[in-house]
C-alpha cells in the first residue's frame, strides 16, 4: 500500500488531521493498471468522497464521487449511474474495471476510515441482531413448506401464498397477520399478508407500483387474482410450455430445437430452486441478429428477470441477496466483459449450483469488530455478446453454458416495438402469460420432479437436470 507523504506517529499510525487532508490511495487492479486509463484513485475521508484521477486517455480529468459506508451495497448498485452521469465519455469496459477496483478495496476503505466518521458505516448483521429485529425486503420466501411471493394486488404490495385447505382449518404456524381468501373449488386457499415474521427477522415485500427491474407481478384486484387461480388450475407443464413456444416463434428467429430449449427454460426458471444445478444460455451474434430479442422475451416471461447491461459482480450478488436462494434470474445484454472480469467469472462459476456464495466482510459501527456476510449466487442466467472471448479465459463459464448462435432473420413482430405499446394485443398477451406462469408456480410449489437418468455424466449431466 502506497500512502501519500504524511506524518507518522511513534505507533506507526498516520496523523489524523494529515490523513483527512491527504486521504488514502487505493490499490489499482492489474486489469485497471494495464488499461492505463486511471493514474490514481484516492479516498478523502474528510469530504467522504472518492477522487478518481484519469490518465491522458481521458484528458487527465478528475471525478469526485460521494461515498456511503452505511449502505455500501446500495451505494454500489447506484455507482454505475453516478459514474455515467459525471463521466459520460467513459466506455463501459473501463467503467467496470474502476467499479471492480473499488469493490476490491472495500476492506481497506473501512479499515482506514477516520474514527470520527464511523457513524456513517453501515450496521453489520451481528450488530443489528443485538439491536433487535432486522427488517429485510425480499421477492420471495419459503417458510414451513409454504411459498410466499411478493406481489401487487389492487395497487397494494403484499406477500401471496396459495395452498390446499386441509380439514377446513387454519394453520396456526402461518407467518404474519393475514386475510385468508378461500376458493370454494378444489379447496384452494390464497392468503395476502403484509410481512413474514421469523426469529430476529421481519421480511417485507420488495415490489411496488414503480418497480420495473425485475418487472413486478401485479393484479388489478383480488377478483382478478381468483380468476387467474382458476385459469392456472386448468394448465399443465405441457400446455404452458406450448403456449410459450408458440409466442416465441413470433419474436425470435432460430432453429426449432433452439426455440424449444429456450421456451422450456422460461418455464423452468419458475422452478429452478427445485434443482441442484442449472445451466446458462449464451447468445452469440452480430448487431441485428435477434439475440437481444430473445433476451427481452425472457425478461417479459421468465421468473423475476433482472435485466441489465455491463453489470458488475456486485450487481449480481446484491440482487440475489443473502437470505434465501431463488430470488430471481439474471439476463445481461452486452456481456462481453466476462473475458476479463474475474469477479463476474466467480459469480458465474459458483452460481450454477446450489450453495454458491460470495463472502463479504462487514465492520461494526465503532470499527471494533468484523462480521462476514455470504451473498448467494445460484440462479439461472442468460447472456448475450457479439463473440466469445478466448476460450482459455472463460473455460469455467463455457463448461456451464449452452452456446446459441443467432443470425439475421425475419420474425412476425419486433419485440422492441411491442414493449413500447402497452395497449397492443401482443403486449397484453405477454402480461396475461406472465400472470398465468406466476400463479401456476404457486399452485405447483409442492411438485416433485422426477430425476431422469441420462447416458451422460459429470458436468454435462448437471447441466441437463431439467
Amino acid at each position: 500500500m502506497d500512502y501519500p507523504t504524511s506524518n507518522i506517529n511513534n505507533n506507526g499510525n498516520k496523523d489524523s488531521d494529515d490523513f483527512k487532508s491527504n486521504g488514502i490511495i487505493l490499490n489499482l487492479s492489474e486489469e485497471l493498471k494495464s488499461a492505463n486509463i486511471v493514474s490514481e484513485i484516492k479516498y478523502l475521508p474528510k469530504q467522504s468522497q472518492l477522487k478518481i484521477t484519469f490518465s491522458n486517455v481521458y484528458d487527465n480529468e478528475k471525478l469526485f464521487i460521494p461515498t456511503d459506508f452505511k449502505n455500501w451495497y446500495k451505494w454500489a448498485e447506484k455507482l454505475e449511474s453516478k459514474i455515467k452521469m459525471r463521466m459520460p465519455k467513459l466506455n463501459n469496459r473501463h467503467r467496470v474495471l474502476i467499479e471492480n477496483t473499488l469493490h476490491e478495496n472495500f476492506d481497506l476503505l473501512l479499515e482506514h476510515n477516520d474514527a470520527n466518521s464511523y457513524d456513517t458505516q453501515r450496521n453489520t448483521l451481528e450488530e443489528q441482531r443485538q439491536q433487535g429485529v432486522k427488517k429485510i425486503h425480499l421477492r420471495k420466501y419459503i417458510l414451513d413448506g409454504h411459498l410466499y411471493e411478493s406481489v401487487i394486488v389492487d395497487k397494494s404490495p403484499k406477500f401471496l401464498t396459495i395452498h390446499t385447505i386441509e380439514n377446513s382449518t387454519n394453520n396456526d404456524n402461518d407467518a404474519g397477520s393475514s386475510n385468508e381468501k378461500p376458493d370454494n373449488n378444489n379447496n384452494i386457499q390464497f392468503k395476502l399478508i403484509d410481512k413474514i415474521e421469523v426469529p430476529n427477522y421481519e421480511f417485507y415485500h420488495v415490489d411496488s407500483l414503480i418497480t420495473h427491474n425485475p418487472i413486478s407481478y401485479s393484479f388489478e384486484s383480488e377478483d382478478e387474482l381468483k380468476k387467474y387461480i382458476e385459469l392456472a388450475k386448468k394448465q399443465t407443464f405441457g400446455s404452458l410450455f406450448q403456449l410459450i413456444l408458440d409466442q416465441k416463434k413470433d419474436y425470435v428467429n432460430n432453429e426449432e430445437h433452439v426455440l424449444i430449449i429456450l421456451a422450456a427454460d422460461i418455464l423452468y426458471s419458475y422452478f429452478k430452486e427445485k434443482f441442484g444445478a442449472t445451466h446458462y444460455n449464451i447468445f452469440i451474434g452480430e448487431n441485428g441478429s435477434g439475440k437481444n430479442s430473445a433476451l427481452l422475451f425472457f425478461k417479459m416471461l421468465g421468473y423475476r428477470v433482472f435485466y441489465v447491461t455491463a453489470a458488475s459482480a456486485a450487481n449480481y450478488y446484491t440482487f440475489l441477496g443473502e437470505i434465501q436462494e431463488g430470488q430471481g434470474t439474471n439476463a445481461e445484454d452486452e456481456a462481453d466483459d466476462i473475458g476479463y472480469n474475474k469477479d463476474k467469472q466467480i459469480i458465474l462459476k459458483t452460481g450454477y449450483a446450489k450453495g454458491g456464495n460470495v463472502p463479504k466482510v462487514e465492520f461494526s459501527k465503532n470499527g471494533g469488530s468484523r462480521s462476514q456476510a455470504s451473498f448467494l449466487t445460484f440462479c439461472h442466467k442468460w447472456l448475450t455478446m457479439e463473440e466469445l472471448p478466448d476460450e482459455k479465459r472463460i473455460r469455467g463459464v463455457l463448461d456451464r453454458s449452452f452456446i446459441f448462435k443467432f443470425i439475421i432473420g425475419d420474425v412476425k413482430y419486433n419485440i422492441k416495438d411491442i414493449l413500447e405499446d402497452e395497449n397492443s394485443e401482443q403486449y397484453k398477451q405477454f402480461v396475461h402469460i406472465r400472470k398465468l406462469l406466476f400463479v401456476f408456480k404457486l399452485l405447483q410449489q409442492d411438485t416433485v420432479f422426477q430425476n431422469i437418468k441420462l447416458n451422460i455424466k459429470n458436468r454435462n449431466s448437471e447441466l441437463t437436470v431439467m
